[in-house]
């Protein structure tokens, strides 16, 4: 059953996809008030006062979110075939999630793709990117890590990426059920 701050969360969704972005303040404001640990509201509050340029503000929301949750480390590990496989399954799902978040998803579900960013040092750093729009092979959304490896990005932040480098989902439904991260799985085997 969504609580009330999750009501409000889902409301500015739909503000955000209309460009509402002084919406999508006060019902994170509300969601706040609710929960002030809710890092979620805080993070998509931050990036609405990105949009509206008031920078300061939202640097605020996103060093509150970081604070209140980013527990980030990074593995380095080479991508076996267990994990190519499960990467290639992942990507065999994109177009019947890209439907079905085209045609709404439930109040408090959401989607995010693991995509890679260029390190200054011309590798890869792969993080997760909450979906805020997704238009055929273009993806936007809210960089859901603080990058280790890249200064000109910072979590909270919005990013774009394609869908054919998306590496892996995470489907994240109402109940708090998951669905997809299966490459964040054997990572984390392979890497104990």
């Amino acid at each position: 059953q969504p609580s009330l701050g999750e009501a409000y969360m889902a409301r500015s969704i739909v503000w955000e996809k209309w460009g509402d972005y002084r919406k999508v303040i006060d019902d994170q404001d509300v969601a706040v008030f609710i929960n002030p640990q809710d890092h979620k509201a805080l993070r998509r509050r931050g990036n609405a006062y990105l949009v509206l340029g008031h920078y300061l503000t939202a640097i605020e929301n996103f060093d509150m979110a970081i604070k209140l949750c980013w527990e980030d480390s990074i593995s380095h590990i080479k991508h076996n075939d267990a994990i190519k496989a499960a990467s290639q399954r992942a990507k065999q799902k994109l177009p019947a999630l890209r439907a079905e978040f085209t045609n709404g998803l439930a109040p408090g579900e959401l989607i995010l793709v693991k995509a890679p960013f260029a390190t200054p040092d011309g590798k890869n750093e792969w993080m997760w990117v909450e979906i805020t729009k997704w238009q055929g092979d273009k993806i936007t959304g809210i960089l859901n890590n603080q990058p280790f490896n890249i200064p000109t990005l910072s979590a909270g932040q919005v990013v774009e990426v394609s869908q054919m480098k998306v590496f892996d989902y995470i489907r994240k439904r109402p109940d708090g059920s998951t669905e997809g991260n299966e490459t964040g799985k054997l990572i984390q085997q392979q890497s104990k």
